[in-house]
């Protein structure tokens, strides 16, 4: 099950990637989105955390994968960082607190943070939910 939202997350980044290519609609970091930057929640303790995390680095732009480092993330147009290294840190050290808050909650990280990502920018619409699958038994 993780192989296949890991798949799906590969698909959805460079879909997002290829249309916003195509489109020309590259998005620039904005005043919103630094302001959203400076509210970063300062630590993970429960899973509404976690959602709330996802939801966060979601309004900040990023289409995020939670193994990856974010200090590989960089801005499309420029190629420069995303983030400045203490904020790529800041958000490593968050990410770890959330799969170890996802893992003694028996919660699966990637169903969560994808159910969040594909809500927030409205793909849900296209992608079916983890939630849809794990409902059905």
């Amino acid at each position: 099950m993780i192989l296949l939202w890991t798949k799906i997350f590969e698909i959805i980044f460079f879909a997002t990637i290829g249309l916003l290519i195509l489109d020309k609609k590259i998005p620039k970091i904005t005043n919103h989105q630094y302001l959203i930057k400076i509210l970063m929640l300062a630590q993970i303790k429960t899973t509404k955390d976690v959602e709330d995390f996802a939801l966060q680095l979601t309004k900040e732009g990023l289409s995020f994968h939670p193994d990856d480092d974010f200090n590989n993330y960089i801005l499309r147009k420029t190629h420069e960082p995303f983030y400045t290294t203490k904020e790529a840190e800041a958000r490593n050290e968050l990410m770890n607190q959330s799969f170890l808050v996802c893992k003694n909650n028996n919660i699966d990280i990637y169903d969560t943070m994808l159910e969040v990502y594909l809500k927030e920018t409205k793909l849900d619409k296209f992608i079916p939910l983890p939630s849809s699958f794990s409902n059905e038994k």
